[in-house]
């Protein structure tokens, strides 16, 4: 099987980047995300068992949250399941919790077409990645 590979690096407000996760997740509950840029398309089919990694940083006014989820088509993924809770200020009393989730998100079934919901974000040229970004 060949590989194929999509990164996007850009800047969104808020509001697209919520839009964008909200369509991964449920083209993922439909079984199968595509994931298109400019130039190229992505197809993958989650499987039923995924390793997750969660990492969450906050310092020195710079924040970050990275979600990587990783899955094999031709064998069951071995490992330890985790618990996490995820709230805001608003809502800590009423906790979401990976495990024992109360509220499961609403379906949309106008995404059984590829997403489309936001402005795409700018496919990262590789000469950019090799000199990198202005970082000022």
């Amino acid at each position: 099987m060949s590989k194929n590979e999509i990164k996007l690096k850009g800047v969104v407000e808020k509001e697209t980047a919520i839009s964008h996760l909200e369509d991964i997740l449920e083209t993922m509950k439909q079984g199968r995300i595509n994931i298109q840029s400019s130039k190229d398309t992505v197809t993958i089919t989650p499987g039923p068992f995924m390793a997750m990694e969660i990492k969450a940083k906050s310092g020195k006014g710079k924040e970050k949250i990275e979600i990587e989820l990783s899955w094999r088509s031709d064998k069951e993924i071995k490992g330890e399941p985790f618990e996490i809770t995820i709230t805001s200020d608003g809502d800590e009393d009423e906790p979401r919790s990976s495990a024992h989730s109360e509220h499961p998100l609403p379906a949309r079934p106008e995404l059984k077409t590829p997403a489309t919901s936001a402005p795409s974000i700018e496919l990262q040229d590789k000469s950019e990645k090799e000199t990198g970004p202005d970082k000022s």
